[in-house]
């Protein structure tokens, strides 16, 4: 019994390390965004791969912010491929390219106007508070 309950803790840890860990890929290290806040990169069957420009933003806090809010929305779920500067998300293909694009922008938008409205000591105690 103790012997099957190892095995299953086993390959249990093995698939974490080998499809929960996610490496840098090369290819996407030096995307050209052209100018654009949100590009799909990748798609398959089922969903769009996006990939979204961080470095339009101009701190920390709108990056914290807006990486936070994302979580938040159920057309996307945020995938991380080890580049600060671009944040990835895969989007059911249900959604429109268009839609998904125009949501994208509103949350930038949304997150902009809300790090214009605070001091620099409410962005950091919210930095502080959301272990940023």
């Amino acid at each position: 019994m103790n012997y099957k309950i190892f095995f299953v803790l086993s390959f249990l840890f093995l698939s974490v390390i080998t499809f929960g860990q996610v490496e840098r890929i090369p290819y996407y290290e030096n995307i050209n965004f052209n100018n654009s806040f949100s590009l799909v990169v990748e798609n398959d069957l089922k969903n769009n791969y996006i990939i979204v420009d961080l470095t339009s933003f101009k701190t920390e806090f709108e990056k914290a912010y807006f990486t936070k809010i994302t979580f938040n929305e159920n057309k996307l779920v945020r995938l991380d491929f080890g580049n600060p500067n671009m944040a990835w998300f895969k989007a059911d293909k249900t959604h429109s390219v268009s839609m998904i694009n125009e949501l994208l922008l509103a949350l930038k938008t949304e997150t902009v106007k809300l790090s214009s409205a605070m001091t620099e000591i409410q962005k950091h105690e919210w930095l502080t508070l959301n272990n940023k």
